[in-house]
């Protein structure tokens, strides 16, 4: 009796590990997008086509991220995060566009913060001009995961961190 309370046990911690196997390899898509808007108009968003965005999903807490000058300008240059506790972080997935849209494929199902870097094409090529964002995301389903962003533009906007 003995051995068959052991089998029937040991069956179902096979089972229920297989469970969590299939859990981890499930993967999403992610559609990405970036707007703006000038600080002097009416709420009408544009789509940042003929500009430069990248895109960075980061296994961190978004709280964690650090928003130093220096260090948001590290983003910029390096497509790199530093965390609040000097630790710098690689994207798990990256990818960049210049029609202000694009996909990741393929996504490992989980929560992430999306690092979204913006530079209208008129705006010169250095790090000090992009605007910043980042935005905490769940993927939990094959296809239906969006995030985008809404820069608002303005002199004193850019070069800054901006948690939406």
């Amino acid at each position: 009796m003995k051995k068959v309370l052991l089998a029937l046990a040991s069956l179902v911690l096979l089972s229920s590990c297989g469970k969590d196997d299939e859990t981890e390899n499930l993967t999403g898509i992610l559609s990405l997008s970036v707007y703006y808007h000038f600080e002097d108009a009416t709420s009408e968003q544009y789509l940042a086509k003929d500009s430069y965005c990248w895109f960075g999903l980061f296994d961190c807490e978004q709280s964690s991220i650090s928003a130093d000058q220096q260090d948001v300008f590290n983003i910029g240059d390096n497509k790199v995060v530093k965390l609040k506790d000097g630790k710098t972080v690689q994207p798990k997935y990256f990818t960049t566009s210049n029609v202000g849209t694009c996909t990741l494929k393929d996504v490992a199902y989980g929560r992430y913060t999306v690092v979204a870097v913006y530079r209208n094409g008129t705006i010169p090529t250095s790090s000090h001009y992009y605007y910043y964002g980042t935005k905490a995301v769940k993927i939990d389903n094959p296809a239906a995961n969006t995030c985008s962003f809404d820069f608002e533009v303005g002199l004193d906007k850019y070069g800054k961190l901006i948690n939406q």
